[in-house]
């Protein structure tokens, strides 16, 4: 891109423009705003400021501008449009639906107030969009934008607002409370059975002092409580395996731990450990 001006002319029209915005290509531009305009649009193209250079191209190619200058800025405004990447967005909420009402920055500066499907311009280089909507916390993306890259997809995630993911629910604590009863039936079987028992051996380690139908009480007793304490202390620790289950099925964000019962012995010894 050639440069119309020389290096005092291009200071003196760079001063020019510093208080003069972008215009609208109908509207009437006097003969400094377009010399401004034409040195400006030139500086900022080589310093990749593409959005901005493109803005002061549309001023210079204004009709009202002279011939010897809009024909220049008319071709480099097609040049800037052909260099000038696009970006799409994709922003998604914690419940994994598309959202609209985002506002995008990029380094800072608004780029967006609603998030759509349509591209948007930004300048070639590394940037950071950042996205916020209410009742999330801010979200930023880095990337790095290519000259004349189009339509780049920008995706977006917000996280789900602390507290909003669903507990467990009732159901594991009246299942857990179900076990920790049976658990404690058997349990007491288990010492009846134990109580039995040791009547039966002192029973017969003193046969003239107890009768064989005495004994044999014992020890009927004996064997029926450990198999009621058996039992219901299966039955129990069954109850808290399907409790410790419906626990940590009620709670998705932790279903990469591993869940585990603590060993529960019986007075017998009888132990089971449930992992999942």
């Amino acid at each position: 891109m050639r440069c119309a001006l020389g290096p005092w002319g291009i200071a003196l029209a760079v001063a020019v423009a510093s208080g003069t915005g972008s215009r609208p290509a109908g509207a009437q531009v006097d003969p400094k705003t377009c010399g401004a305009a034409y040195v400006k649009a030139q500086v900022l193209r080589r310093e990749s400021h593409l959005r901005a250079s493109r803005s002061q191209l549309l001023v210079c190619s204004n009709p009202s501008c002279a011939a010897s200058l809009r024909g220049d800025c008319v071709k480099w405004l097609s040049e800037v449009e052909g260099m000038l990447p696009t970006v799409v967005f994709s922003v998604k909420g914690g419940d994994d639906r598309d959202l609209t009402a985002v506002k995008v920055t990029v380094d800072g500066d608004l780029l967006v107030d609603d998030v759509g499907g349509a591209a948007v311009a930004v300048d070639p280089g590394p940037h950071t969009f950042r996205f916020t909507t209410y009742g999330a916390a801010p979200v930023e993306v880095q990337a790095l934008i290519h000259e004349g890259e189009q339509a780049k997809t920008i995706q977006a995630r917000f996280a789900k607002p602390a507290g909003s993911e669903p507990g467990p629910g009732l159901l594991p604590y009246i299942v857990g409370g179900g076990a920790l009863v049976l658990l404690g039936i058997g349990s007491a079987f288990e010492i009846s059975g134990l109580s039995d028992k040791g009547a039966a051996d002192s029973c017969a380690a003193a046969p003239r002092s107890c009768s064989p139908a005495t004994y044999d009480a014992d020890k009927g007793a004996a064997e029926r409580g450990f198999v009621a304490g058996d039992v219901f202390i299966g039955l129990g620790l069954v109850g808290a395996a399907g409790a410790a289950y419906f626990y940590f099925k009620g709670r998705p964000s932790k279903q990469d731990q591993a869940g585990a019962l603590p060993v529960l012995v019986s007075p017998r010894g009888l132990a089971l450990q449930v992992r999942f």
